[in-house]
């Protein structure tokens, strides 16, 4: 990870511009109850998460995924149910649905992406996918985007095409 504004040499000997996270926030997503905020170094370099198995390191990774595309991939590839990625604490509780918020600079830009999954109002015990709604908006430095130029501006940022290598 490099900082903002930085280009890298691709493969190609081509300069593609570098993505910097800083800092990740969850709310009742997989394993992590309530709202959590995972904060990255500004310096450059490489991240590196790790942890004993069965910690959340793949829901982090999943937690971004769904921030950028609204989706969560399990084992093998698989799609996840979103009905089934909420904290399953506070599914028990009644309290369905979770929000990802992701905050990040790109081309000397800073972002704030926030996508959330909810139940459908009057739906007080979801049963499926169906059963909810996923939205989300895109900030760039403090100005919430139409929803035609946050599409356009994720595409630019992060083809999902890319996601397959995380």
């Amino acid at each position: 990870r490099r900082r903002a504004g930085r280009r890298a040499p691709s493969y190609q000997g081509e300069l593609i511009n570098m993505l910097q996270i800083k800092a990740l926030h969850l709310q009742d997503f997989g394993p992590f109850k309530g709202q959590q905020i995972l904060t990255f170094s500004p310096q450059e370099g490489v991240t590196v998460i790790y942890g004993e198995n069965m910690r959340g390191k793949t829901s982090l990774l999943n937690a971004i995924r769904f921030a950028f595309f609204g989706k969560v991939i399990g084992r093998g590839m698989k799609a996840v149910s979103l009905h089934k990625v909420g904290n399953w604490e506070q599914a028990a509780d009644g309290k369905f649905g979770f929000e990802v918020k992701l905050e990040f600079q790109y081309e000397n830009q800073d972002f704030t992406l926030t996508r959330s999954c909810r139940p459908h109002s009057g739906v007080t015990a979801p049963q499926g996918d169906e059963d909810y709604a996923v939205d989300y908006y895109l900030e760039r430095n403090g100005n919430v985007l139409g929803p035609q130029q946050a599409e356009a501006d994720l595409k630019r940022i992060l083809p999902e095409q890319i996601a397959r290598f995380f």
